[in-house]
């Protein structure tokens, strides 16, 4: 219950900036929002799971799905604004979680997993605060991390907020995980889901990278699959770069495995859901996609559906 208030009461912040957007300034969060979430991270009879989920900002999806009209850049605006704005308020409290978190001792008892993710999410609060370095403390976390979890959290952290040794890290951390091809996956994914200008052309040089294979189904939803689903800014460009992108890739998907190609073309069919200029683009797109003659009726039956809906 208590979790759930405050994705209600989050969510309902998000959505009145949302509506701010137009008028150039995002609101300031209350002083009441900010002194609970104070309360939450520094309430000592709190599991630490929870405390940490309750923490979190509700998904960039769950915002979509409570708005008649899927506004990607104003959602991302709000909940990043939510969070610059939490972080500067109560730097000084994540750190104190995050310093107080640490552990040298790897175990995966739930007590354990519970101070793994609220350090990392404090973390993730730092990487936005004014005046304190927090790439350098991710980056110290990822040299001195003695498991999967904090290196990964740490890896992301640089690599999302394009920190200046984000490049640095991307190359150590494939060159030590290279050979195992689940945490190479997750190496895919992390980039892909990276916001930023630069997400799709990012995206489009992976696709060239030597490991990544249009044959394995794995490694198609850790780079594909995860720019569509997990970089809206990105793959929603307004542009529809990121439509022709996933299009042009169900087209050759189409041929090896129809049925990863039809998963991948879901999010396309959401077009009612987005604004004009989007709807249009997606459209076009699901268009080019029935034109094809060789076409799988598991890819052609979706898109068919869709457009005729």
């Amino acid at each position: 219950n208590r979790w759930e208030a405050g994705q209600q009461l989050s969510l309902r912040i998000i959505q009145r900036m949302i509506a701010s957007v137009g008028t150039g300034q995002l609101l300031p969060l209350s002083a009441d929002y900010i002194a609970a979430c104070a309360k939450t991270l520094n309430d000592a009879s709190i599991d630490k799971a929870l405390k940490a989920r309750a923490l979190a900002l509700p998904s960039h999806a769950y915002v979509a799905e409570s708005l008649p009209v899927v506004d990607v850049d104003g959602i991302h605006q709000a909940r990043e604004s939510i969070q610059q704005q939490l972080a500067q308020h109560l730097q000084a409290d994540w750190l104190a979680v995050y310093e107080a978190n640490q552990s040298d001792d790897f175990d995966l008892s739930p007590a354990s997993m519970g101070q793994r993710f609220l350090k990392n999410l404090a973390l993730a609060y730092l990487m936005y605060a004014p005046d304190f370095d927090g790439a350098g403390l991710a980056l110290q976390q990822y040299r001195r991390a003695s498991n999967m979890t904090d290196q990964l959290a740490a890896f992301r952290a640089l690599v999302h907020h394009a920190a200046a040794t984000a490049d640095e890290v991307i190359d150590d951390f494939y060159q030590q995980w290279q050979h195992d091809q689940l945490v190479l996956d997750k190496w895919f994914t992390i980039q892909a889901s990276a916001p930023g200008a630069d997400a799709l052309q990012r995206v489009k040089a992976l696709f060239e990278h030597a490991e990544f294979d249009l044959k394995n189904p794995n490694r198609v939803r850790s780079l594909l699959g995860a720019f569509c689903a997990m970089n809206p800014t990105g793959f929603h460009r307004v542009d529809g770069e990121g439509y022709r992108l996933l299009s042009s890739y169900v087209a050759q998907l189409d041929v090896l495995n129809p049925q990863i190609a039809a998963r991948l073309t879901i999010p396309l069919t959401r077009w009612k859901r987005y604004d004009a200029d989007r709807q249009a683009a997606m459209r076009a797109e699901l268009d080019r996609l029935r034109t094809i003659k060789s076409l799988s009726s598991d890819v052609y039956e979706l898109v068919n559906k869709s457009l005729d809906a």
